[in-house]
């Protein structure tokens, strides 16, 4: 089973925390038999920047809500701080990298949509993206390892589409940012709150989404010089898709338990 230990003294934290679940068993990922020979011929993971998803409002969705409920529970001159506090968060999503997965092993609206070819990941897939993947980088005659643990963070859960859930989740989020906004505050209970607003803006989405039943893997890059120096581009249908790969070692031992083929039922439903 997996689970997070928090080390924190603020009970506005753990709350925010008590609103996001770690998955618990398989994941899996609906694509194409393109797609996955590409997966396992380089070992690795082609994780797509947000800002590359034909819907825009990837990340500008979340960042809405959490404004609605700053709007709505703040006065004017602690709103005028949440938004600088959320401008910063929106700058850092910038460089964002996002890899869709379900606990649903037959999604018909997946498969119509995205491919007919499910790979199954082990349930620790999150913790090898982070621990152990690289990016291989040309250097002389050799190559440079650059290492996701010290390049990334990562944030992951189940997404959430009521509009109602994520009213009240963002007014949490607002409170907490509210309590810690200070020179007092532990440096840990600050990286706590930075990690939980990425958290909300990542994982709400607008509830026409509601088939996809995502669990989302989101990384963030930490630092802002070198953002762009691992990124990649792909042609799909004309629309230019940035992404980073993440490599993995021994990545089907580790990472995938099956890869099948899903029946579509015609439905779409």
């Amino acid at each position: 089973m997996r689970k997070e230990v928090i080390f924190t003294g603020n009970d506005t934290v753990k709350e925010l925390y008590s609103k996001f679940r770690l998955s618990q068993g398989s994941l899996f990922h609906y694509t194409s038999m393109t797609a996955i020979a590409s997966m396992k011929n380089s070992s690795s993971l082609w994780i797509t920047q947000s800002d590359s998803f034909l819907d825009k409002s990837e990340i500008q969705f979340g960042l809405d809500v959490v404004r609605h409920a700053s709007d709505c529970t703040l006065k004017l001159q602690e709103r005028k701080v949440m938004e600088e506090f959320l401008l910063g968060i929106s700058e850092i999503l910038k460089r964002s990298y996002i890899f869709s997965l379900t606990s649903n092993s037959s999604n018909q609206h997946l498969l119509e949509n995205y491919g007919n070819i499910i790979v199954q990941f082990r349930e620790g897939l999150p913790r090898e993206i982070l621990g152990t993947a690289w990016h291989s980088v040309p250097h002389g005659d050799s190559y440079s390892l650059h290492y996701f643990n010290d390049l990334y963070e990562l944030v992951e859960g189940y997404v959430v589409y009521d509009e109602i859930e994520q009213f009240e989740i963002a007014k949490i989020a607002v409170k907490a940012i509210m309590e810690l906004g200070n020179p007092t505050t532990h440096i840990v209970d600050i990286y706590h709150i930075r990690k939980l607003l990425i958290t909300c803006i990542t994982l709400f989405k607008g509830c026409q989404h509601r088939k996809e039943e995502e669990y989302r893997v989101t990384i963030v890059r930490k630092y802002d010089k070198t953002d762009n120096d691992f990124n990649e581009t792909r042609d799909n249908n004309g629309k230019k898709i940035n992404y980073i790969k993440a490599i993995i070692p021994h990545f089907e031992e580790y990472c995938i338990e099956d890869i099948k083929t899903g029946k579509k039922t015609g439905s779409g439903l």
